[in-house]
């Protein structure tokens, strides 16, 4: 009895067609939603450009087309967990904090709180065909949280657009693959960001002690308060180039063209610790 020889042959080529999709997902990934070695102009699906400081908060959803689900009125820490599409995340006038999303059949919304530590994962089923045709409108989630200080809040999200309005918390840390990343009117003492593709466009507050900022491929934006007491910022950009707009009076080193690329800015009593890294892309730092 003869065995073919044939089957190694059409498994090699099943594994090589799949791995060609794999990377053709992962180039619409930054292609699409990260911008990755990224113009700063880049727009989303719905019109809003990254960087565009007249963005709307959060987009309504009408009633015709939303579900919502209630969330713990005790929690003071939230770790979120998304998949992709349209994210804002909000505080709330209201007695409780909820998450309202667009009406879909295979969405679902876990959450789980542990000694007043809240846990919510937005569950959809991986199909291949959302690797090449992701729309930032076809997924859109309202998260609002409660108004008071957190003492926490952690986000982990995949791809698309995320944008974080006048939250408050101790700590904030964001995990991100792909997209673009909008952070603004928030208060928080220390931030941890780190972006694998796209844009991150980080405003901070007068108060804001520490920031640790990396992005692999793509562009960072830091918008510093003009009234800050005093900060102490070391940027590294392996390849790409440094914006120093600031009419603060402060003290700067720097070395470097537009590779390896790295420097120091204080300012004031030195009180904010400042850490930004690009490996490919820009950085512009800013004062609002």
């Amino acid at each position: 009895m003869k065995v073919s020889k044939k089957i190694p042959a059409i498994a090699y080529t099943i594994l090589c067609v799949f791995l060609l999709i794999a990377l053709l997902a992962g180039i619409k990934y930054i292609v699409d939603l990260g911008d990755a070695i990224g113009g700063n102009n880049h727009t989303s699906n719905n019109g809003i450009k990254w960087d565009d400081e007249s963005y709307e908060a959060g987009k309504p959803i009408e009633n015709g087309d939303m579900l919502t689900q209630k969330l713990s009125k005790s929690a003071t820490s939230y770790e979120i967990d998304l998949p992709y599409g349209n994210i804002t995340i909000m505080p709330t006038d209201k007695d409780e904090p909820y998450v309202e999303y667009k009406r879909r059949r295979d969405i679902e919304i876990q959450t789980k709180e542990d000694n007043g530590h809240a846990r919510l994962k937005v569950k959809m089923p991986n199909r291949l065909s959302k690797l090449f045709f992701i729309d930032e409108e076809d997924v859109r989630i309202n998260f609002y949280l409660p108004k008071d200080k957190l003492t926490s809040l952690e986000v982990t999200f995949n791809a698309g657009l995320l944008k974080i309005n006048d939250i408050e918390a101790d700590e904030f840390s964001l995990k991100m693959a792909a997209g673009n990343a909008i952070i603004k009117g928030c208060e928080f003492d220390t931030i941890e960001t780190d972006l694998s593709a796209g844009n991150l466009n980080l405003y901070i507050d007068e108060d804001t002690q520490r920031v640790n900022s990396h992005v692999s491929a793509g562009n960072m934006k830091l918008m510093l308060p003009e009234d800050i007491k005093g900060f102490d910022l070391t940027y590294k950009a392996d390849l790409g180039n440094i914006s120093n707009n600031l009419s603060f009076n402060i003290d700067s080193s720097t070395n470097g063209f537009a590779i390896d690329r790295r420097g120091e800015i204080s300012y004031g009593d030195k009180s904010c610790k400042i850490e930004l890294k690009v490996e490919v892309g820009n950085i512009s730092i800013n004062e609002y």
